[in-house]
């Protein structure tokens, strides 16, 4: 075992880097994203991914065009916004053989 199998690398992915400007998720940068990540994984890195961006996913599905000031309406946003993130981390990351999960 080399010393690059133990190393993880934490990926912080902010909202700004993640959606358009429109507040949808750019799909674009995200497949190039993913085979950055592959190339770490076969590198003998074990990348992991941090992000943000649920609330502004969610927002457009909600209807919403700005961002709200309660807690309960940004937890709807946050969860509706979650389950479209990783569907589009898992649609990008996947077909690589690299698996999502969420904590």
């Amino acid at each position: 075992m080399n010393a690059k199998s133990n190393k993880r690398i934490v990926v912080k992915i902010g909202t700004s880097t993640l959606t358009n400007e429109s507040g949808h998720v750019d799909t674009i940068w995200l497949h190039g994203f993913a085979g950055q990540m592959m190339q770490l994984k076969n590198s003998g890195y074990k990348p992991i991914i941090v992000s943000s961006g649920a609330i502004g996913c969610g927002l457009s599905s909600l209807g919403l065009t700005k961002r709200p000031k309660d807690i309960p309406t940004l937890q709807a946003a946050a969860a509706v916004g979650q389950i479209q993130i990783n569907r589009y981390y898992a649609q990008a990351l996947e077909p690589l053989g690299i698996n999502i999960a969420q904590v």
